[in-house]
């Protein structure tokens, strides 16, 4: 009873957090929830919220500055003790020290006190346009780290295919390899072969042992990887569909290198990105010149109301009469103040704008530079995905090709004309050649995510650009 305790509860706590679920997903399927659960992805949007409620909040900066205070306090003479000995010190007669009353109340007063405080500076619309440029550049930065999340995904899910299909092929070179060792223990225990055959046919099975648990590793690792960049738990399962490598390239268009430079080029989100940050610069430039040689507005107001409170020493009330009322005050004042000292050259303003501008200058370098790598990227890509095409074609024909030597050396080897090697090696070649075809639809595949991600446009919205502009 007692182990049975302790099993039931190392079950519990063994068990997982969550219950395990099946995804069965296309890669477009994938990337969505990759941009709903991806953390790297959330911290970007948290960065972009902050940024979106700067720019929402701009305008508070008009709102003045509020305070309000109470104090209680306590002075050792009263103004009539004061007063008599201002008077008593400075007479050289009684008389005049006759008129202050000799009598000390103790004073005690308490006061309440409100200000306010506008101010108003011509930097507070050059921040207003600092704050959105900065949200502009921000929200860049967002949706390029969403496309890079989609690419990202769509080229590991393309990956894991090729990675799949490779422990698929040496699992099937792994049961062969079985049913020929089981053929040939057949043989020799009938005695039609001799043991060397049979010796020979368990070395073939087990080299491919090893292969199989290196590339079922190898899945297994870029699949938990996978899991953990869609945000799934570990212990989630997740289904491939094989069949997207075939429709990769459906639509086969026309892909012009020099068109595509010059038509999508400047809605990358790097050129893009750039372009913002140097607005940005230029808007800091802006406020900080503005900040520092605008005059600046200033209304202040204050309340004041005291009221005196006496100890209980004080035996007669009417006499602290007059002490006991409120005794408001107050303050209003607008200022106007210009400052003087920006008005001489070299001073630290100028300076923060010329490194503001030195700034700007090489930011306008970085932009021609990008506008330039790009322009070759694109180039560069179109050529990739032209040659994946053409390769794609000489490895279908390679497959057809081996699929028929394989076959007439199976049939050889039946009839017992072929050699076991010479039969293995034709089925490695075929192997080989149908793992090249996978490795040249997943080159193609990723080569086309690449392409999408330069230019900033699906191959869909491609297509039907072109198809617009042969419509004008």
């Amino acid at each position: 009873m007692k182990k049975a305790f302790i099993f039931l509860i190392s079950a519990v706590l063994s068990a997982p957090a969550f219950p395990a679920e099946t995804y069965r997903l296309t890669p477009e399927e994938a990337v969505e929830i990759a941009l709903k659960n991806n953390l790297d992805l959330k911290t970007s949007e948290i960065a972009l919220r902050t940024k979106q409620r700067n720019k929402r909040q701009v305008y508070n900066q008009l709102m003045p500055s509020l305070s309000a205070g109470v104090a209680l306090s306590r002075s050792n003479l009263n103004p009539g003790e004061n007063m008599r000995k201002m008077f008593s010190s400075g007479s050289s007669s009684g008389g005049a020290s006759s008129m202050i009353p000799s009598t000390v109340y103790p004073d005690w007063t308490a006061s309440f006190q409100v200000n306010g405080t506008f101010a108003l500076n011509g930097a507070f619309f050059t921040a207003v346009e600092t704050v959105q440029n900065d949200y502009l550049a921000g929200l860049i930065t967002y949706e390029d780290a969403k496309a890079t999340l989609a690419k990202n995904i769509k080229q590991a899910y393309f990956d894991l295919i090729y990675l799949g299909e490779n422990v698929s092929l040496i699992r099937e070179s792994l049961e062969m390899a079985e049913k020929r060792y089981q053929q040939a223990q057949r043989n020799y225990n009938s005695g039609l072969v001799p043991d060397v055959d049979l010796l020979q046919a368990q070395v073939s099975m087990e080299n491919v042992r090893p292969q199989l648990l290196q590339a079922q590793n190898t899945y297994d690792t870029s699949l938990l990887q996978f899991k953990i960049n869609l945000g799934l738990n570990i212990e989630d399962t997740v289904v491939l569909d094989n069949s997207v490598l075939d429709a990769a390239d459906a639509m086969q268009i026309e892909l012009d290198a020099a068109n595509l430079s010059n038509q999508y080029l400047n809605d990358r989100y790097d050129i893009q990105s750039i372009r913002a940050n140097i607005d940005l610069l230029q808007s800091n430039k802006k406020s900080a010149m503005v900040s520092a040689m605008s005059p600046t507005f200033s209304v202040s107001a204050g309340y004041l109301p005291r009221i005196g409170i006496f100890g209980s020493d004080v035996a007669d009330a009417d006499k602290n009469a007059q002490y006991k009322d409120w005794l408001d005050s107050g303050s209003f004042s607008i200022s106007l103040s210009v400052p003087i000292d920006t008005l001489i050259p070299g001073t630290k303003t100028y300076t923060q704008a010329a490194e503001i501008q030195d700034s700007i200058d090489s930011m306008k370098v970085t932009l021609e530079n990008a506008i330039r790598l790009a322009d070759l990227e694109i180039r560069s890509l179109v050529m990739n995905i032209d040659n994946a095409r053409e390769q794609l074609e000489v490895l279908q024909s390679s497959v057809t090709l081996a699929e028929t030597v394989y076959q007439r050396y199976a049939d050889g080897y039946r009839l017992g004309t072929v050699e076991i090697l010479d039969f293995e090696n034709v089925e490695n070649q075929l192997n080989q050649a149908r793992l090249n075809l996978v490795s040249g639809k997943v080159t193609l595949a990723k080569a086309l995510m690449d392409l999408e991600y330069a230019l900033n446009r699906s191959l869909s919205e491609i297509r039907e650009d072109d198809i617009e502009e042969i419509e004008q």
